[in-house]
């Protein structure tokens, strides 16, 4: 098996293996993988791809400072490539890769934790809900909107803005 960095050629395909393994229609004019992200493969010795991991590039917060952090996604195999060591390769060659290049945390919003704490990762973020009526603001907001982040604001929160974000 051998383990890379996809190449920019190699897009479209890492988009194929993502809608096959998610059962998802491919949309060329908005792929789920974009060009901005880090992607690595496992390929089998003939060179087809089998597996996929995307790294897409985040600032969050941690004890005040802003730190790197490798949001991981677009974790595919093929069906017929599954239980081959395919996204365990993947993890074991970036991670390292992504700690060289200064990130400091990799974060992802696991279907299982357990199967992804075989490749280092652990809960460390509990989940709540709030739910808010803009109706019982003082004074109401133009429309019933309220503004929680702005363009180009700091974020107090885990993940920082991305100015970029607000334009989709």
């Amino acid at each position: 098996m051998i383990i890379r960095k996809t190449l920019p050629e190699e897009k479209r395909r890492v988009n194929e293996i993502f809608a096959i393994a998610f059962e998802q229609p491919l949309d060329e004019n908005n792929p789920p993988i974009r060009d901005s992200a880090m992607t690595w493969a496992a390929f089998t010795d003939d060179m087809q791809m089998m597996s996929t991991v995307t790294f897409t590039d985040f600032n969050v917060n941690f004890d005040g400072s802003t730190c790197k952090m490798a949001g991981a996604g677009g974790v595919a195999t093929l069906p017929q490539y599954r239980r081959c060591g395919g996204i365990r390769g993947c993890f074991t060659k970036a991670l390292p890769e992504l700690y060289k290049d200064g990130y400091d945390f990799s974060f992802l919003f696991p279907f299982s934790t357990s199967y992804y704490r075989k490749f280092g990762y652990e809960s460390c973020v509990r989940k709540y809900r709030t739910v808010v009526d803009l109706g019982l603001l003082d004074p109401p907001k133009a429309e019933g909107r309220l503004v929680l982040a702005e363009c180009g604001s700091d974020f107090s929160g885990a993940v920082k803005t991305i100015d970029a974000a607000w334009e989709n």
